[in-house]
C-alpha cells in the first residue's frame, strides 16, 4: 500500500515500466519545465540526474536523490529570476511596466520614506 501524500505521488509521477534511469528524466524533465517556465534542456537535465545519481550511489533512496535535485531547481537563478526583454530598446525612459516595479522596489526597500504617494514618481531615464 502506497502511503505518501498525495503531492508525492503527483511529483514523482512516472511510467512504471521504464528503467529508473529514464523515470529519473522524466520526472526532472517534468519539474525543471515547470519551474523554469519554459522546456528544459537535455543538458539541464542530465545535470540535475547526475545529483540523482550520486545521491543513489551513496546509498540514498532514489526519492532522496529526487529530492535533492529539485532543491538544485530551486535555488537555480533559472527559477528564481524571469527575464523579461524591452519590446522597445532604443526608447529613451523606462518601459512603462518597470514604474510599477521600481515603486514596488521603493517600498520594499524603504518602507513609508519611500515618496511613491504621487504617480509622478518614476525611476531615473535611460542614458
Amino acid at each position: 500500500m502506497d502511503t505518501r501524500p498525495d503531492s508525492h505521488k503527483r511529483i514523482l509521477a512516472c511510467s512504471p515500466d521504464k528503467s529508473q534511469s529514464e523515470q529519473t528524466r522524466e520526472v526532472l524533465t517534468r519539474i525543471a519545465s515547470k519551474a523554469y517556465r519554459r522546456p528544459a534542456t537535455p543538458e539541464e537535465v542530465e545535470r540535475l540526474a547526475k545529483l540523482v545519481d550520486q545521491a543513489t550511489v551513496r546509498g540514498q533512496r532514489w526519492e532522496a536523490g529526487i529530492q535533492l535535485a529539485i532543491q538544485a531547481i530551486l535555488v537555480s537563478p533559472k527559477f528564481l529570476f524571469r527575464v523579461e526583454l524591452d519590446d522597445r530598446p532604443t526608447a529613451a525612459e523606462a518601459h512603462p511596466s518597470m514604474n510599477i516595479n521600481w515603486r514596488h522596489g521603493c517600498r520594499i526597500s524603504s518602507g513609508p520614506r519611500c515618496p511613491t504617494t504621487s504617480f509622478s514618481t518614476s525611476p531615473p531615464k535611460r542614458s
